[in-house]
């Protein structure tokens, strides 16, 4: 009898451990849920200039009157890199190919992207060159990084890449983000007693 009691009691301690294990998880997912909710309204809103587009892997592109397009990362990219040490873009003698890539280094690692368009490069921008904090401080005005003349046909080409509503496409990204670090939080994981003697 008594090896059942204490059977049962330590069966109650460990379905009582459990629940209060979950509830503790739940509340933290959905204190941070609201959290980030709270902060989304504090922010400004997304904005992307006018004339510009988006490409799927966080570039932009705005074409001139003269066809030249000026390329850069968007802002979502910009703040999810953060703080960045250095550029390397291609010189003007270059040919621009789609598996050409602008690279960026932040925290000692490197980020390289493909151009959205390929065609010969007529201008790099020295002021990111030299103060790589544009890319993050003004994404679409002075942290501009290449312009490029496409080649002949680019432009229809091109269109693949870019996103047809860059707006809720960025707030899609955000989420995911948003959910992913919720999720894989380390506090979000339940505390579990060591194995062994």
């Amino acid at each position: 009898m008594t090896v059942l009691l204490v059977l049962f009691t330590l069966i109650l301690f460990l379905v009582f451990d459990h629940l209060v294990q979950k509830h503790r998880t739940r509340s933290f997912v959905h204190a941070m849920r609201g959290k980030t909710q709270a902060n989304r309204t504090h922010r400004n809103d997304i904005v992307i200039p006018d004339g510009v587009s988006i490409s799927t892997n966080h570039t932009w592109m705005k074409r001139s009157v003269d066809g030249v397009a000026t390329i850069g990362f968007d802002e979502f990219l910009s703040r999810l890199v953060g703080a960045v040490d250095s550029v390397a873009l291609s010189s003007k003698s270059d040919p621009l190919v789609p598996s050409a890539e602008i690279a960026i280094e932040a925290k000692g690692r490197t980020l390289r992207l493909a151009s959205p368009v390929q065609g010969s490069i007529v201008d790099t921008n020295p002021e990111v060159l030299r103060n790589p904090s544009l890319i993050l401080s003004d994404p679409y005005g002075r942290g501009w990084l290449i312009r490029i003349r496409p080649s002949v046909g680019e432009a229809e080409r091109s269109g693949g890449f870019i996103v047809r509503q860059p707006i809720e496409w960025l707030r899609e990204q955000i989420a995911l983000v948003r959910d992913f670090i919720v999720t894989n939080s380390s506090q979000a994981q339940p505390v579990l007693l060591q194995e062994g003697g």
